[in-house]
């Protein structure tokens, strides 16, 4: 990244330096169980509700020892 905040110096950063820089600045991440969502796609008006596995998710988190609080509706995770 030149120029876009990557760096403060200006310095091309590799996508791993970026990453680590990204999860410094990443304090909380609340993942739902389900989310609504909606798209225009083609002209058409499109919707729809998407689920998604945060009790498999909850498991490989705790398996690697990332504290985390599961809940019916959340996944929640406190960086800081």
């Amino acid at each position: 990244m030149i120029g876009t905040g990557g760096s403060s110096f200006g310095f091309v950063q590799s996508a791993s330096d970026r990453a680590i820089n990204w999860r410094r600045r990443l304090a909380h991440m609340i993942i739902p169980r389900s989310f609504y969502w909606e798209a225009n796609v083609d002209g058409r008006f499109e919707r729809g509700l998407r689920s998604q596995d945060i009790d498999e998710l909850s498991s490989r988190l705790a398996a690697a020892g990332f504290q985390h609080r599961l809940t019916d509706l959340i996944l929640e995770i406190k960086l800081y």
